[in-house]
């Protein structure tokens, strides 16, 4: 599937075979995990194609630890109870 792909990415806990894959230049292996990956992947997209994106354009760098969005990001990478 990744070589299908004009632009693949991998998040941070990829297995070692998708690893392995990046390092010949198959895809781009992110520092981040879920929610987060998928944020930091179109910030790798945009900056790619000559974007430039200022601090205020990254959603986090707005937010203080009891806004609504943050919360919600951070409940949404949660792993479900058992």
């Amino acid at each position: 599937m990744l070589e299908a792909c004009d632009y693949a990415y991998a998040t941070s806990g990829c297995s070692q075979v998708v690893r392995q894959f990046a390092k010949k230049g198959g895809c781009h292996v992110l520092k981040q995990y879920r929610q987060a990956a998928l944020l930091e992947a179109i910030h790798h997209r945009l900056r790619s194609d000559g974007v430039v994106l200022s601090k205020s354009s990254i959603p986090s760098s707005r937010l203080h630890s009891g806004h609504l969005i943050q919360k919600l990001l951070e409940v949404a990478d949660r792993r479900p109870s058992i």
